[in-house]
């Protein structure tokens, strides 16, 4: 799960076939991020060509589909089995965990950009502290406040979901298909559901549960073929936005906010990488850092800086063999806030997390906190 990223010791080990594909999915977002600051006006006018298909094709239609394994390896293990709803207190717990991570990262990387303002005079940035201080409030990472309300919502989604039944569920799922894949083909924005917001989990969620629960496991072949169904709608969206003029403002329309090939791709690629079982300590390690890169190549400062002013898309571009050169860029970005989560893991391990969550079960356990779970319960 998305919370277990910051967290070392599990009472089992984490399937390390799933963290490797944490990994990957993280290496795609950060290549999606490269690709969203001015890409679009670079590429809108250039005339189709192999390096145009892979950074389109292949970078940024890989963004979305990072978003979904991303939330689907957290969201497979919260569904769990039929019969099996998680608690409140324990998604509580969960957000509590996840918060002390994000609050770090926040504030170290509002120390960074009071940095970035005074080294680089052409910098302009809103920042303040009050956003560091409250950063899920604020949705400072769209992903991370949308998580966290999704989180805290998931006990009560989950039997919301058993109470419609297998007929009820299904009926469900092809409404949601129906308005959150289907109808958002059409290149409109004003339908376009499929936003960052929580509904897009909710959504995701709909269907993860679904197959969880009631599904026969689908076969490789049958996995493979979705995801070649998925790239064939994104072949047939890239073609004609290419060659026809009148069509170039759609470019990147097919490859925003989770469309139906994303769903088709990132989850058949989950359950490829689902049904394969090791473990491998090193993996392990480097996956409970995705968290801490999210969070730092995110942070708006930092965004900015690397995207705008330090590896703008047009000089990227222009560089000999750039699609390549691209990915060891992304590489480059990606190990470095490894490096910086590991310190921040050691830091935690020696301070907070000696008594993990001791604070929160403190909380829990108040009198004031007892009271108004007694007036909740109260008919």
């Amino acid at each position: 799960m998305m919370e277990h990223v910051t967290q070392r010791k599990t009472a089992t080990p984490r399937n390390s076939s799933l963290e490797l594909l944490r990994i990957l999915a993280m290496f795609m977002i950060i290549g999606f991020h490269l690709m969203q600051r001015n890409s679009e006006d670079v590429l809108r006018t250039q005339p189709p060509s192999i390096s145009k298909f892979l950074f389109e094709m292949v970078i940024l239609d890989g963004g979305w589909i990072g978003n979904i394994i991303f939330f689907t390896i957290s969201a497979w293990f919260i569904a769990g089995k039929q019969g099996k709803t998680p608690s409140i207190k324990s998604c509580c717990k969960r957000a509590w965990l996840l918060e002390r991570e994000v609050l770090f990262w926040s504030i170290i990387l509002f120390f960074a950009s009071m940095y970035f303002h005074k080294s680089i005079p052409s910098f302009k940035s809103e920042f303040h502290l009050f956003w560091s201080l409250t950063p899920t409030l604020h949705s400072l990472w769209w992903y991370v406040t949308c998580y966290m309300i999704f989180l805290l919502l998931s006990p009560f989604l989950i039997k919301a979901l058993k109470s419609l039944q297998r007929s009820g569920h299904a009926l469900l799922c092809l409404l949601s298909i129906g308005v959150g894949s289907i109808w958002t083909l059409i290149p409109n924005e004003t339908i376009d559901f499929n936003s960052t917001s929580v509904f897009i989990f909710i959504y995701w969620f709909i269907l993860i549960s679904y197959y969880r629960w009631y599904m026969s496991e689908f076969s490789t072949k049958q996995c493979w073929l979705l995801i070649l169904a998925g790239e064939i709608i994104n072949l047939l969206y890239w073609i004609p936005t290419n060659y026809i003029s009148a069509a170039k403002d759609y470019q990147y329309f097919i490859f925003f906010n989770g469309k139906l090939p994303t769903v088709l791709i990132g989850f058949s690629l989950f359950l490829l990488f689902e049904r394969i079982h090791f473990y491998n300590r090193f993996i392990n390690c480097v996956a409970s850092t995705m968290l801490g890169v999210y969070l730092i190549h995110r942070h708006p400062v930092i965004n900015d800086v690397l995207w705008t002013h330090f590896f703008p898309f047009v000089t990227i571009w222009n560089w000999d063999h750039s699609f390549f050169r691209a990915l060891l860029l992304i590489l480059s970005v990606l190990l470095t806030c490894i490096v910086l989560d590991l310190i921040r893991e050691v830091l935690f391990a020696i301070s907070i997390n000696r008594h993990q969550g001791h604070l929160f079960e403190i909380c829990w356990n108040s009198r004031p906190a007892q009271k108004v779970r007694t007036l909740i319960s109260q008919k």
